[in-house]
């Protein structure tokens, strides 16, 4: 799944004001949420994909469009 794709089922999951409320709880601007949401912003930070974490949960490994390290046993 794509930044574009999570944020977009992250806040179509929630009530209204969702990304303003995100926006206030990662420090990052309302318009650059905005702009990833659109598709304008192809590529997200690490610094970005932290916050993100931070206020979603969902890990920064998917928010950098990156697959797990498999497991071995």
């Amino acid at each position: 799944m794509t930044p574009q794709q999570l944020l977009s089922e992250y806040i179509k999951a929630r009530p209204r004001g969702t990304l303003i409320r995100l926006a206030e709880e990662t420090g990052l601007s309302k318009g650059h949420l905005h702009d990833l949401v659109k598709g304008r912003t192809k590529a997200v930070s690490v610094e970005t994909a932290r916050a993100l974490q931070k206020a979603t949960g969902i890990r920064v490994w998917q928010w950098l469009g990156l697959e797990p390290h498999e497991r071995r046993t």
